[in-house]
């Protein structure tokens, strides 16, 4: 068995394709998809992305695009680029009502949380003046745009761990209310603006190939392009690492046309 390479491609589609590749081929081991070249925009192949979701519609999984926005929802920003506020609060006050109305009627075909609700409104806590605990939502997504701003202003360069958002929350998520995980499969992401250039990490725990990769990997771009559009900094990269990536809901004769791509 060869040791796996890291996938670089400035494809999201091919680049995909590949780390589905080599998850079968090296099962069992890491994966490190690194997607370049987004200063020019967000590349795909119409036809991987077509075949993808009918295998995904025949099965009644969500499509890439579905599993795209619960990540970012970018579909509704790029409308009309409203700022970082007026998205959060279209998202909390309007956008996360909906889909709970749409989670119970689907029977539980789509995923009950959202990671970009725990980027904008993550349950955590804050020290009231009597130096207690209090609970409260954090919107991590404003922290580190405004933490990236002020040091940008004065010139200076603040620790990276600044630009980290944590979607995991051991006081929701880590219980024994069932042996498995169900959600999140996406641990962190960390945001770096080094050289003037911004990349997007989003680290996995593990990661279902076929039903959630790709869009994965698409939401995380969008996300580097809200986050570039808020910042001024051009989105360059975006990487994704798995620790236990798993090619899920298909079997080989199905997957012959997607893997015929790259």
């Amino acid at each position: 068995m060869s040791n796996p390479k890291p996938i670089v491609d400035s494809n999201v589609s091919v680049a995909w394709v590949k780390a589905v590749k080599q998850t079968l081929d090296t099962p069992n081991s890491p994966l490190c998809v690194s997607i370049t070249n987004l200063q020019d925009g967000i590349e795909e192949d119409i036809g991987i992305r077509e075949n993808l979701d009918e295998l995904l519609k025949s099965n009644n999984i969500i499509s890439a695009r579905e599993t795209s926005e619960t990540i970012f929802p970018f579909h509704w920003w790029s409308k009309k680029f409203p700022p970082a506020s007026e998205l959060t609060e279209w998202y909390k006050n309007i956008y996360l009502p909906r889909h709970r109305v749409r989670v119970r009627m689907s029977g539980g075909n789509i995923p009950r949380e959202t990671y970009f609700e725990r980027l904008v409104a993550y349950n955590g806590f804050k020290t009231n003046k009597n130096g207690k605990l209090k609970p409260t939502k954090i919107d991590q997504i404003k922290r580190i745009v405004d933490t990236f701003k002020h040091y940008n202003s004065i010139g200076k360069q603040p620790s990276p761990s600044k630009f980290i958002a944590t979607c995991y929350n051991p006081s929701t998520d880590n219980t024994n209310n069932s042996p498995y995980f169900m959600f999140p499969c996406l641990q962190q992401i960390g945001f770096s603006f080094a050289k003037s250039q911004l990349t997007v990490t989003g680290y996995y725990t593990i990661q279902y190939m076929m039903k959630r990769g790709y869009g994965n990997y698409l939401g995380l771009c969008y996300l580097g392009q809200f986050i570039s559009n808020e910042t001024g900094v051009p989105l360059s990269r975006v990487n994704c690492f798995v620790g236990n990536p798993r090619v899920d809901a298909f079997n080989q004769q199905q997957l012959r046309k997607i893997l015929s791509f790259a």
